[in-house]
C-alpha cells in the first residue's frame, strides 16, 4: 500500500500569500513574477494589461517554479532558451513540477490540479485551501470547473 503525502502546509500558505501578493501588483498595473504558463520565464509574463516592464528579478514563474525558488533552487536554462522545466538539485537537473509535487507533500492528483497552467489566481487559492482541507483531487477536478 503505498503511503498517502502529508501536504506542507507552511509551503503552500506560503506559495498563497505570493499567489496574493503577485495577483495584487497585477491588478495595480505593476510588474508581476507571475506566470502561471510558463515554469520559469525570462522574456515576459501574464502582466497587467498594458504593463510591458519586466519584474525586478528578471524573471517570471508559475507556482511549481516558485516553488523550486522558495526552496532555495534555481533554474537551469540552457543555451540561448528563455524557458525552463528543470531546477539544479545537488548538481542534479530535476522537473520542477516533480521536485515541487514531492516538496509540497501532494498526491498525483493534488499536484496536476495546482499546477495547471490554466489556473488563475483564484483557483490557485482555492486549490490550496481544499488540499489543506484534505481533498485529494481524485476526480481531477479543480474549483475553476465546477465552482463560481
Amino acid at each position: 500500500m503505498t503511503e498517502t503525502p502529508v501536504p506542507n502546509r507552511d509551503s503552500l500558505l506560503a506559495l498563497k500569500a505570493w499567489a496574493r501578493e503577485e495577483d495584487n501588483k497585477r491588478l495595480a498595473g505593476k510588474p508581476s513574477e507571475w506566470d502561471q504558463s510558463h515554469y520559469f520565464n525570462t522574456t515576459g509574463g501574464s502582466w497587467a494589461p498594458g504593463v510591458k516592464d519586466f519584474p525586478t528579478c528578471g524573471m517570471a514563474c508559475c507556482i511549481a517554479g516558485k516553488t523550486g525558488l522558495l526552496a532555495g533552487y534555481q533554474p537551469v536554462f540552457k543555451g540561448n532558451e528563455s524557458f525552463s522545466m528543470t531546477v539544479k538539485i545537488d548538481g542534479e537537473d530535476r522537473d520542477v513540477d516533480e521536485f515541487a509535487r514531492e516538496y509540497l507533500g501532494l498526491t498525483w492528483g493534488q499536484a496536476n490540479v495546482l499546477f495547471d497552467a490554466d489556473n488563475k489566481i483564484s483557483d490557485i487559492e482555492k486549490i490550496i485551501d481544499r488540499i489543506l482541507d484534505g481533498d485529494q483531487f481524485e476526480d481531477g477536478c479543480y474549483p475553476g470547473e465546477d465552482e463560481d
